[in-house]
């Protein structure tokens, strides 16, 4: 879960016109998600103010250094309270420079000298021009929050990349490994991601290794703490709350599945192969079996969420194969403890108890995450990339599904629609979408060879196939989500012709 930022004001009582205007400024931010500590609120009578001011600047994220002339002169003298605070803001400076936990918020100013001395050359939100106070009150928050108002953009492929992920080819000075420092604590998902990257493009095999010993433990550790905190005494009410739910258990793993992810993208040999987590998550250490079926199918979902994001960016970055060979993985179900592949795992599929056993509020939730998780902007360039990934990922497995249908000599004229084991969410996203996750799934020349890997199912056997299974997913759609779909120029429904005759007889 994202945690409360706090910040501490210090500031001077130079009127009464000031201290309303602080007061203001306090209860702004206390209304964006802000936990303010301000004398105003938390200072009472008899209480030592020396222990207030040391506790509240020790226990705040950030110290807000609301300045006005009369505060620059105070703490240049080092008089008074706003004297006292200085001297512990001074230590904080001194044991770190690149400390940005003070923040100077200019209010007004007499003369050249805006922020105190010891403040030196700070970067400050400027609230002078009362015109702008509502625009610096957005930018102050973003700063709290620590979201940057414009994001920085995504950096782009190699166009002359060999690599299948478009990372550039190592040459001969890279391939030397080159160790990677790694962050004792990781203050986000995205930090995490950041590192696995790096290491990931280095080559370095043991800081990998490192960096998961590192989170691995710390990541389930913390899930199995909050559900033993929140949940085992709390019956599942709403498919709201059982949403709100696993968005708090999957930010508390988050970190582990952006390493995962990060290997996967950096499309290097040792990196990519990323199974290990799902089996991680399936079976976390010390979570009690025990309890509300809907917490405690909480892993299962997270699987849900993994391999889908796994697909989701091998298909981005043209790693058909990989995306597959998670999907083929066998796994073994609480249900009936026997070991099937993980396309045929409807509770892995968007089937879990944990979101209301609906396949319909398992694909919305998924594709929604773009919105919802701010990592996920690290790895997508944009909502589009996001959906039509995951989309192309779900329409691999259909296919994958109609392989198996057809390797068992099964007519699909018969295929009762009831039996489709991978739920057919992404035909009712938008047009663009389902054009870009037919682009994702054939650019690759081995796409068909991928998803029907280990079933002896060709490429014409498949085509043969294709109105039928069509069909069989058109009655799917209309009886699941109510509502008519027409086939006939629909993007998945044109897959073939998409596919080209390039691949020949495979």
């Amino acid at each position: 879960m994202e945690r409360t930022p706090i910040a501490f004001i210090s500031y001077s009582h130079d009127s009464p016109s000031h201290r309303r205007w602080v007061l203001n400024l306090s209860t702004q931010l206390r209304a964006n998600g802000v936990d303010v500590i301000l004398d105003q609120w938390d200072l009472r009578y008899g209480q030592d103010l020396t222990a207030f001011v040391e506790d509240g600047i020790g226990r705040s994220d950030k110290v807000l250094a609301i300045c006005t002339g009369f505060y620059v002169k105070k703490a240049n003298e080092g008089s008074g309270g706003v004297g006292y605070e200085r001297l512990i803001l001074t230590a904080d400076l001194v044991r770190d420079l690149s400390t940005t936990k003070i923040i100077p918020v200019i209010r007004q100013a007499s003369g050249d000298e805006v922020v105190p001395t010891f403040l030196g050359t700070r970067y400050y939100v400027d609230f002078r021009n009362e015109a702008e106070h509502e625009e610096k009150i957005t930018e102050l928050v973003h700063e709290l929050h620590q979201v940057p108002i414009e994001r920085k953009p995504r950096l782009g492929r190699n166009p002359f990349s060999s690599l299948p992920s478009g990372q550039e080819s190592p040459s001969s000075a890279e391939t030397e490994i080159r160790p990677t420092d790694i962050p004792a604590e990781f203050a986000s998902a995205s930090d995490a991601y950041h590192s696995a990257i790096e290491i990931a493009r280095n080559g370095d095999r043991v800081g990998w290794r490192k960096l998961v010993k590192q989170i691995r433990p710390r990541v389930f550790d913390s899930i199995v703490q909050w559900r033993q905190s929140r949940l085992d005494h709390e019956r599942p009410q709403s498919i709201d709350q059982l949403e709100a739910v696993i968005d708090d258990a999957v930010s508390i793993v988050a970190p582990i599945m952006n390493i995962a992810l990060a290997g996967v993208e950096s499309g290097r040999e040792h990196f990519v192969e990323q199974k290990s987590l799902l089996d991680d998550l399936l079976n976390i250490p010390n979570w009690e079996r025990s309890g509300y079926t809907t917490w405690v199918e909480i892993p299962s979902t997270l699987a849900y969420v993994y391999h889908s994001l796994h697909g989701a960016v091998a298909l981005s970055t043209n790693q058909d194969s990989i995306a597959m060979s998670l999907a083929r993985h066998r796994v073994i179900s609480s249900h009936d403890q026997e070991y099937r592949e993980l396309w045929k795992r409807w509770e892995l599929v968007g089937g879990s108890s944990s979101l209301g056993d609906d396949c319909r509020k398992g694909w919305s939730y998924l594709v929604s995450a773009f919105d919802r998780w701010e990592w996920l902007h690290e790895i997508f360039e944009d909502e589009l990339e996001f959906r039509s990934s995951l989309s192309a990922y779900y329409f691999a497995l259909s296919i994958r599904e109609l392989a198996s249908y057809i390797a068992s000599n099964n007519p699909i004229t018969s295929l009762e629609t009831s039996l489709v084991q991978v739920p057919l969410g992404y035909f009712v996203e938008q047009d663009d979408v389902c054009r870009r996750a037919v682009s994702l799934l054939v650019r690759s020349k081995d796409t068909i060879s991928a998803l029907c890997y280990g079933l002896e199912v060709t490429r014409d056997q498949t085509a043969n196939s294709w109105d039928a299974w069509m069909n069989v997913c058109r009655v799917w759609v209309q009886s699941v989500y109510h509502r008519p779909l027409f086939f006939g120029d629909a993007p998945y429904a044109r897959f073939f012709q998409a596919l080209g005759p390039f691949l020949g007889n495979t």
